[in-house]
């Protein structure tokens, strides 16, 4: 018998017998049912996209193209998520003058809030698009270094405000009909710029 996962979520068992067995004719396809099969998802039913897995005394480790790790008890078969972590790539960083924080953006959209003292992620959001580049204002008593410029691949720019809790967007513009690669404010405050593909 050996295991295979896959991107649509599903671990599956199969006869190596079976295989080893199959006639084939004309066609390059043998079909063959799986043994046993079980199904990873997320409590919203998003499945998860499985890249690999590694075997552990009595659980096995889960690696998701979602950016996120899985730990399925051999016994129960229960599937539960223990990290997460930003899908695809980090694009760039924006370090905070004020405080322990760090900003990253990355390929699958999500912008995330690092206490890098810490090492705790205090919060993240998701926009559509590719997120490609990001910079924090320069603290100043009216915006305390809380407020920070995203860039993404369609074309838009995001301004977010960094509150306690969550990521708050204050507003959103067009600003290139291309991807939007670099955003960065001046350092006297007076002035953004967007650069594009």
């Amino acid at each position: 018998m050996f295991i295979t996962v896959g991107a649509d979520g599903f671990i599956k068992w199969w006869s190596l017998n079976e295989i080893d067995n199959a006639e084939m004719d004309e066609t390059p396809h043998v079909p063959i049912t799986s043994i046993k099969e079980i199904e990873v998802k997320t409590e919203d039913g998003i499945h998860a996209c499985l890249v690999d897995m590694v075997k552990c005394d009595d659980f096995w480790l889960l690696q998701d193209g979602n950016g996120f790790l899985w730990k399925l008890d051999c016994e129960s078969q229960r599937s539960e998520q223990i990290k997460e972590f930003q899908s695809g790539s980090i694009n760039e960083m924006a370090l905070s003058d004020a405080y322990n924080l760090a900003l990253t953006i990355g390929d699958d959209g999500t912008c995330r809030l690092q206490d890098f003292v810490r090492k705790k992620e205090l919060y993240k959001r998701k926009f559509t698009g590719r997120g490609l580049c990001c910079d924090l204002l320069k603290r100043s008593e009216a915006n305390k270094g809380r407020v920070a410029a995203l860039g993404f691949s369609n074309g838009i720019v995001r301004i977010v405000a960094l509150a306690e809790t969550q990521m708050q967007l204050v507003c959103s513009f067009k600003a290139h009909d291309t991807a939007v690669v670099k955003v960065k404010y001046s350092p006297d405050q007076s002035m953004f710029v967007a650069a594009s593909d």
